[in-house]
Formats: C-alpha cells, sequence, structure tokens
C-alpha cells in the first residue's frame, strides 16, 4: 500500500511509537519499518530536520557521542521512541529505526536536489 506525502505528515507516530519499538520477535515491529520510517522522514522533513541530525540521533541512541542539540521536531520524536522502549535493546533498536529515517531524509534531500 502506498501513502502520499500529505497522508504520511498526518500519520500518529506517537501512537505508532508507544506500542513498543521490537516486535515479539525482537526484531523492530514491521509498522516501525515502513510506513513509520516513511511518516517520519516526510515529518522531520517538513519540519526542517536533516538526515545528519536523524543520523546523529540515532547513533546517540546507541552510545555513540552526541555533537549538538537536536531540532525540537527531532527531539520530541526521540522522546516519544524512548517512551515505547521497554529495555535497552529496544532503545538500541529505536537508533537503528532513526537510522533508517535518516537514509529516508537523504533520498529526500536528493530527490529536491535534482529538481
Amino acid at each position: 500500500m502506498s501513502h502520499t506525502d500529505a497522508e504520511l505528515a498526518e500519520l500518529d507516530l506517537a501512537a505508532l511509537l508507544a506500542g513498543g519499538i521490537a516486535g515479539p520477535d525482537g526484531r523492530l515491529r514491521d509498522e516501525l519499518q515502513g510506513v513509520g520510517s516513511a511518516a517520519a522522514a516526510v515529518q522531520l522533513d517538513n519540519q526542517l530536520v536533516t538526515a545528519a541530525q536523524a543520523g546523529e540521533a540515532g547513533a546517540a541512541l546507541r552510545g555513540q557521542p552526541a555533537s549538538g542539540i537536536a531540532p525540537p521536531a527531532l527531539d520530541h520524536l526521540v522522546r516519544l521512541g524512548l517512551a515505547g522502549c521497554r529495555d535497552d535493546a529496544e532503545r538500541d533498536l529505536l537508533g537503528q529505526w532513526l537510522g533508517m529515517v535518516a537514509g529516508l531524509l537523504v533520498l529526500r534531500e536528493r530527490a529536491r536536489a535534482s529538481r
């Protein structure tokens, strides 16, 4: 199923993240991998968050040092994600998910630059 940017901009990420980060198998939930990461990329892009900022936030969740302050929209998303984490393994998965979101932001940035 495909979604428009307008639909993704309205997706309730708080509700999606509140359902937890990992599925019963311990891996990133399918909903987060698919529509959730696309929606997060659209919503962050609309708030002028860059791929580099999202990637850094993801790396920080996985224990790497962060060099700056996250923009408010990204900070809010990270807080929503952390609230959905049940343990350190899910925190690591959240960091991986933000890396996926950063990858989608790169694609959006490149598409905009090639217009």
